[in-house]
């Protein structure tokens, strides 16, 4: 279970909120916040009888619908720790009070389904966040270094959409999690976002780090490999990589796109 409270540019009209006492019933969380676009989320957690405390600092960036999240506390609390003695709120309180405010624009930016979550799917998105832009950071201190850029400088990238050996090899060290998934000669689409992207403006991306232009480290992007039903659905691909991406989709959300924008035949 979970718990986090919301100060610093305090909401006007009534706002609900309950103490600590209420996470042996269910999570609760609190935000600590000078400003929308940013702040801490404060959770604490009923783990065998003691209080876990786990922050999370963010920062929104609503224009493009984008949020980097980092971990910055994890600790046990005792039950007369005067950092319980907060502003907390239930899943239905914080919906209550959010639900319909301008401030709803900034929390649809985490999930379009955000204030529908429960405490704990919170919680667990904000660790994925947390943990994929460390994964993201890790492996662009990787990729930059020489050798790296030199390889994909130098290899051969064409624009069939099945993957020749040069790339399969790039994509196989490029994504963070691609030990669990051999790309050689797979049929891959590209998205850039929910837009139909291209191998070859992908690869482009990279090579432009040695012209010393912008990179973000979410730049990478995320893999979706396809089950049999879904390739059959989707003009036999077997993989797509979604790059420069807004936030993390659901699968579910990747297919409807490449439904509207791939040239499927009937």
């Amino acid at each position: 279970m979970a718990i986090v409270a919301v100060v610093g540019c305090a909401p006007t009209g009534k706002y609900s909120y309950t103490d600590y006492q209420s996470v042996a019933e269910e999570p609760l969380f609190c935000i600590y916040n000078k400003t929308n676009e940013r702040g801490t989320f404060t959770f604490i957690i009923n783990d065998d009888n003691q209080i876990r405390q786990t922050s999370f600092t963010y920062s929104i960036y609503v224009d493009g619908k984008t949020v980097a999240c980092h971990k910055s506390e994890d600790i046990i609390l005792n039950s007369q720790d005067e950092r319980l003695n907060g502003h907390w709120l239930t899943a239905a309180m914080f919906k209550g009070n959010e639900k319909g405010t301008r401030r709803e624009a900034y929390w649809n930016c985490f999930s379009d389904d955000f204030l529908d979550m429960s405490n704990a799917e919170k919680m667990k998105l904000l660790e994925d966040l947390s943990k994929r832009r460390q994964e993201q950071l890790t492996a662009l201190n990787w990729f930059m270094q020489p050798v790296i850029i030199t390889s994909i400088q130098n290899s051969d990238i064409d624009d069939s959409p099945y993957l020749n050996a040069n790339e399969s090899t790039l994509l196989n060290s490029l994504l963070i999690d691609s030990a669990a998934y051999d790309f050689t000669n797979k049929k891959v689409c590209f998205l850039d976002g929910l837009s139909l992207g291209s191998k070859m403006d992908y690869f482009e991306m990279f090579r432009k780090i040695s012209d010393k232009e912008t990179f973000a480290p979410h730049d990478i992007g995320y893999w979706y490999v396809f089950n049999e039903e879904e390739r059959a659905m989707l003009d036999n691909y077997d993989a797509v990589i979604v790059y420069r991406p807004s936030r993390p989709y659901k699968k579910e959300k990747v297919i409807k796109a490449l439904n509207r924008k791939l040239p499927i035949p009937d």
